[in-house]
């Protein structure tokens, strides 16, 4: 079992509390597991309204795209079952199928990465959850708009999971919704993670509202009744989805049982980079500056890369929900919130409180980021005082052969005069184990001072320079 400090659960509670208040969200569950089990969790306000009831532990909440990943499980499951052809073209694999371009000519394993150019939909495909099975194939016929930032990024389509979910239904004889829940959910013990919740389960649901209006407004029931549903359908509870992180993270101690539904190095495929990802600066908790992350897709699943530590996630977001699943594939510790308000945006929280886990139990991670933040400060020192000198024990040798010392210095004192007198440090970021930027406000604008630290111990700065922040 692994021990976790009290003042960092602490500050975990405090975050998550702190994101709630201040998000206006009807209720919110979050959990910390390990390998699979829930070992601390917390929950927030209510999960329905009228009647005011508590939100719970064992409360269901819908999932939304956090659904994604256990439809690419299916699809893996099946191509290791020497049943298709993940690099086949879509046309020849559903040929009952009418498929425009890029549909018609693309592979499942550019279907499952994102990697079809097309227009980002969460708020089209949003409202498209429970629509009917020919509704759903209507789409597919019809011409596509490309969106442009082409084939090795991730361009996030719900459209194409949609594709995903008939194309399950082509390649196993059965609906989506059914081979998921007989050949992944059900042989998991994943009781709690269903396509529709039962008559005995109703009491439970944390039923999802906007939250741009008072009162809030409860937000209309979705009913997943056709194959498309695999791009978001599914309810869930935070000690089903400890089990499920634990499940993709592949781990060779995991039960023997899994590899019958789906093999290890399968499993550990599903998070591969495949696409390139936009990321978002993400901030610790330790130290309150940003740190900027990579961040690729996989086959329903992202990797973020922070400081060379990888964290594998997932957000899903629906009219009335929002949640996020974070886990840390060398340790199995995991981050999981359900929220029950309009795209609760449950990736800040959970982000913040992995990052500052992970930090807390691995001195080398946290030592890492450490010296990139306090070089930063001498290097922000150094800037303030009008860039002159060139103090030995923070530069390298090659820094002032590399820039003119007067010319570094005339740019500097230009910066600081253009920014006024009231010109402070925003902020340091973290870009990677050696690189970082300086953020400067005042009232005549924003500036960014870039910087890098060469590969010698201690940490010496080998690069500086001046940019529009």
């Amino acid at each position: 079992m692994i021990e976790i400090q009290s003042d960092v659960l602490q500050t975990i509670d405090r975050c998550f509390s702190e994101f709630h208040n201040a998000s206006k969200h009807p209720g919110m569950q979050y959990a910390i597991s390990y390998r699979g089990r829930v070992i601390h969790a917390g929950s927030l306000g209510n999960r329905t309204l009228n009647p005011a009831l508590p939100m719970e532990r064992d409360s269901i909440s819908r999932i939304a795209s956090m659904t994604k990943s256990f439809a690419t499980a299916a699809m893996l499951r099946l191509r290791d079952q020497g049943l298709v052809d993940i690099d086949a073209p879509l046309a020849s694999i559903a040929p009952r199928l009418t498929l425009v371009e890029p549909f018609a000519g693309a592979s499942l394993r550019n279907l499952m990465a994102m990697k079809l150019d097309l227009p980002v939909d969460d708020p089209w495909a949003d409202r498209v959850l429970d629509a009917h099975e020919h509704e759903h194939e209507a789409y597919f016929a019809r011409p596509m708009l490309q969106a442009g930032v082409g084939r090795s990024t991730c361009s996030y389509s719900n459209l194409s999971y949609i594709l995903l979910g008939r194309i399950i239904r082509e390649i196993s004889g059965r609906s989506a919704m059914e081979y998921i829940s007989t050949e992944i959910l059900r042989p998991l013990g994943l009781r709690d993670t269903v396509w529709n919740i039962s008559k005995e389960n109703r009491e439970r649901i944390a039923r999802g509202y906007r939250v741009d209006s008072t009162p809030h407004v409860e937000e209309r029931h979705f009913t997943c009744q056709s194959d498309g549903v695999v791009f978001g359908g599914l309810w869930s509870t935070v000690d089903d989805l400890a089990v499920w992180l634990e499940f993709i993270r592949g781990d060779e101690a995991s039960p023997a049982s899994w590899d019958d539904v789906l093999s290890k190095p399968s499993r550990r495929e599903l998070w591969r980079a495949y696409s390139t990802y936009p990321a978002q600066p993400e901030r610790s908790l330790i130290s309150g500056q940003p740190i900027n992350s990579k961040a690729h897709y996989g086959f329903g699943l992202v990797t973020h890369t922070i400081l060379g530590v990888d964290y594998v996630s997932h957000s899903g977001g629906l009219p009335g929900y929002g949640s996020h699943m974070r886990v840390h594939p060398e340790s199995g510790l995991g981050i999981i919130a359900l929220g029950n308000g309009t795209c609760c945006r449950a990736s800040t929280p959970c982000s913040f409180a992995l990052h500052h886990l992970i930090l807390s139990l691995e001195p080398s991670h946290q030592a890492r980021f450490t010296t990139v933040v306090d070089t930063g400060g001498r290097v922000a020192e150094f800037a303030l005082s009008g860039g002159a000198g060139e103090p030995s024990d923070l530069f390298t040798y090659n820094v002032w052969q590399d820039n003119l010392p007067e010319r570094f210095a005339q740019e500097t004192r230009k910066v600081c005069e253009t920014l006024g007198a009231d010109i402070k440090v925003e902020s340091i970021m973290c870009l990677s184990g050696y690189q970082g930027e300086v953020i400067f406000v005042g009232s005549g604008g924003t500036r960014k001072l870039s910087y890098s630290l060469a590969p010698v111990a201690p940490a010496r700065v080998q690069s500086i320079e001046w940019a529009e922040a």
